[in-house]
């Protein structure tokens, strides 16, 4: 549409707009402004609304006096006298028969002429109206001529003598006609209307401004009157409720909400309407449809042109996406607290379980400085090695898993026997099986094929961890591992499973134990060790093969592995090449660190149960100083601060579990405790608690230094407040080890 410099005046004073471009730009910012702004822009819009009201109201006025003024016109066309009733109006006399016309001196004001300044007659009055015009007019004076109507009468544009349009309303009819019923005579008068119709597009302009205003909103607009009806809306707010404009205009709010929202929009209109001003409030609008929205209400009274309020003007905003979104980032943000947790968790863990080994390794080898190179000292280098190795295995898991991540892990298409393969990898383990009682069984059905085509080396790491967490799991029982086709042709599969009878997986924690640095129990009081990254590896591992790896499990009960990788089978035409059978097995050695001493090592339990003889090498309790009770489930680690301790001239009491300490307090008094954090049963830290209170109610103070490889910042500040007395970390250092025994034993009157 033409914006006229009036409408452009208004959108500038009452908005402070240059144009329909800026508003446009000042809508879209509008709902997504802070409440307070939002509502004084509503307020202004309110405002503004309100002046064109007021403007169209005057329009209005003006219109009906003009049109006023045409029926008066009009009465006076009727009187015979046009001359005497129509003063301000130009008489025309039009005479057929010789095409002569005669106009009155009003006419040629109306154009700015002098009268005589021109000349008018039919053809040169045609040729002065617009050209859009002439047909219109030509038709209505044809139909009078004819006798089809009884007057005539038209509106017209014509170019005055500065060269602009003047809109001029004609009316006359025929006075004389011949017998023949031709007409003769003509007579009529013309009115200068140009200011009643540029009012009239004044207001026609106006309204479609309003109009265009309204539809151009990205979001719903609608009016209502005072009774509550809509009486108008954009085609957003059709789009939002799924109606056409004929069938939503007329109902209320109850009509069109039959919920309770639509009862609870009447009431708040009625609060409205009490309190005036700006009305804004969040809600859930149900639609036709039965969807559910997040909207914003935001609604005002107008007022009409006698001042009086007409009804109210609402917009609604919808913030589904917004609140989705919301919903969103607080799902985003406690994922990312949860990961952040699990890292804190991971490095936890990763610190207990290299400092574990570390503490082995290091407090073995001063032992080994110390002595001669007897039996002894060659016992304590295997130690080193097995502890050493134990590292080696963690940090290879973590690389493992950082290629894998990196993309750099690749993945080989080589001829194997399943068979042996099954065979090479499990046999590593039986003795671990074996110390711990188990019956570790291998399966592998008649119909599996002899030689098959896969990646041996990522196979057998992925059933030597699964075949080892069964034995780590499972206390008593047995381990099954089974084999066997499933399917044909291109969707033919080998299925293997390892099933056990251990500790189980509750069910919210099959998945997790996929994750990385995820453990089961990642409490302190856990009984078994790991960094959480093998079935981590084994899956990624399982799905870079082409193959899927998932559990079952019942608490209590036991678990089962399943893996099942695409069965691609030798064609029997192939030749076997012997190179390539071995092939596999000595890159495994090689490169994959999977040789026997590591299948064996990576799954013993961090108590390194097995190694008979360990505690009678330690040095024997000396005649006096303190009485220590040391308290730690790892042997490596129990034998090394036993040694130490004993060398200092003290004796020693040792405690693998939490239930073995609380007997130990409560049969005989103790000088001083060094606490291990993750011990059997219950953490370092409630054990702490729980001694604390059994001294509360009999008496006395033992000490308890915290002996641990939990080496976080947070970790120290943990047990001081449990009410330990200090803190020391493993490795342990034997000067800080030593000061602590001197200090205590000073304190109670010993030598130390």
């Amino acid at each position: 549409m033409s914006w006229s410099p009036s409408l452009l005046s208004l959108l500038r004073g009452g908005l402070g707009l240059d144009g329909p471009a800026e508003f446009d730009r000042w809508w879209a910012t509008l709902p997504e402004a802070e409440p307070v702004r939002r509502a004084q822009e509503l307020q202004r819009l309110r405002a503004w609304v309100e002046a064109l009201c007021a403007s169209h109201a005057r329009l209005e006025a003006r219109l009906e006096h003009a049109e006023a003024a045409l029926r008066s016109g009009r009465r006076r066309d009727e009187r015979l006298e046009l001359a005497l009733r129509s003063v301000s109006d130009a008489l025309w006399d039009w005479n057929l028969v010789d095409d002569s016309l005669y106009v009155s001196p009003r006419l040629y004001e109306m154009l700015g002429y002098q009268p005589g300044e021109i000349t008018l007659d039919p053809s040169s009055w045609r040729e002065r109206m617009h050209p859009d015009d002439r047909a219109d007019v030509h038709e209505r004076l044809q139909a009078h001529l004819r006798g089809d109507v009884p007057g005539y009468e038209a509106e017209f544009r014509v170019r005055d003598r500065e060269g602009h349009w003047r809109w001029v309303h004609s009316r006359g009819r025929v006075v004389q006609r011949d017998a023949a019923q031709q007409p003769l005579r003509m007579v009529g008068t013309y009115t200068d209307v140009t200011d009643r119709r540029s009012a009239e597009e004044e207001v026609l302009n106006q309204l479609r401004f309003i109009e265009e205003l309204v539809e151009i909103i990205p979001s719903p607009v609608y009016f209502k009157d005072r009774l509550g009806r809509y009486i108008g809306c954009n085609r957003a707010c059709e789009a939002l409720f799924e109606l056409r404009r004929e069938d939503f205009l007329g109902l209320s709010a109850a009509d069109l909400r039959p919920d309770s929202g639509g009862r609870e929009e009447e009431a708040r209109d009625e609060q409205l309407y009490a309190s005036g001003g700006i009305q804004t409030y969040e809600t859930r609008l149900t639609l036709p449809s039965g969807e559910v929205r997040d909207v914003i209400y935001s609604k005002t009274p107008f007022t009409g042109a006698n001042g009086e309020i007409g009804g109210i003007l609402g917009v609604i905003t919808d913030i589904t996406q917004q609140k989705r979104v919301e919903s969103e980032l607080r799902e985003a943000k406690a994922a990312a607290e949860e990961a952040s947790r699990a890292k804190s968790e991971f490095l936890a863990n990763m610190s207990h379980e290299i400092r574990t080994p570390m503490n082995g390794i290091m407090g073995l080898v001063d032992l080994t400085l110390e002595t001669p190179l007897t039996d002894t000292q060659r016992r304590y280098l295997t130690l080193v090695k097995s502890s050493a190795v134990a590292l080696l295995n963690i940090i290879n898991d973590i690389l493992d898993l950082s290629r894998i991540e990196a993309g750099r892990m690749s993945v080989e298409h080589l001829t194997f026997d399943v068979r042996a393969l099954l065979q090479e990898a499990i046999a590593p383990l039986e003795p671990r099986a074996r110390e711990k009682h188990l019956q570790l069984n291998c399966l592998v059905a008649p119909d599996v094929p002899p030689r098959l085509v896969a990646d041996p080396l990522r196979l057998r790491q992925i059933i030597v961890n699964l075949v080892g967490n069964a034995i780590k799991f499972t206390r008593q029982g047995r381990i099954d591992v089974s084999v066997w086709p499933e399917g044909q042709g291109g969707s033919a599969v080998l299925h293997l499973a390892v099933s056990d009878t251990g500790v189980g997986i509750a069910p919210d924690k099959l998945e997790r134990i996929f994750e990385s640095f995820t453990q089961a129990d990642s409490s302190t009081t856990r009984e078994f060790g790991g960094t959480g990254l093998g079935l981590t590896i084994s899956r990624r591992l399982a799905e870079a093969m082409g193959g899927q790896l998932w559990a079952e499990s019942e608490v209590g009960k036991g678990s089962r592995f399943h893996l099942t990788l695409p069965l691609l089978r030798v064609d029997p035409g192939e030749d076997d090449d012997p190179e390539a059978a071995r092939e596999w097995a000595v890159a495994a050695a090689q490169n994959l660190n999977l040789s026997h001493d590591k299948a064996r090592s990576r799954f013993e339990s961090t108590a390194y149960r097995g190694l008979a003889g360990l505690e009678a090498d330690a040095a024997p309790d000396a005649g006096s100083g303190l009485h220590v009770l040391l308290v730690d489930d790892h042997a490596v680690n129990r034998f090394v601060a036993t040694t130490l301790i004993r060398r200092l001239g003290h004796r020693v009491t040792c405690a693998v579990s939490a239930a073995e300490v609380l007997q130990l307090c409560e049969a005989e008094d103790f000088d001083l405790i060094f606490m291990d954090l993750q011990i059997p049963g219950m953490s370092g830290i409630e054990l702490t608690h729980r001694i604390r209170a059994m001294e509360a109610m009999r008496g006395g103070h033992c000490p308890i230094v915290a002996l641990t490889a939990h080496a976080m910042p947070l970790d120290r500040v943990r047990c001081l407040e449990a009410g330990m007395d200090d803190y020391l970390t493993k490795p342990v250092e034997q000067d800080r080890l030593r000061g602590v025994l001197q200090l205590v034993s000073r304190a109670r009157g010993r030598h130390a």
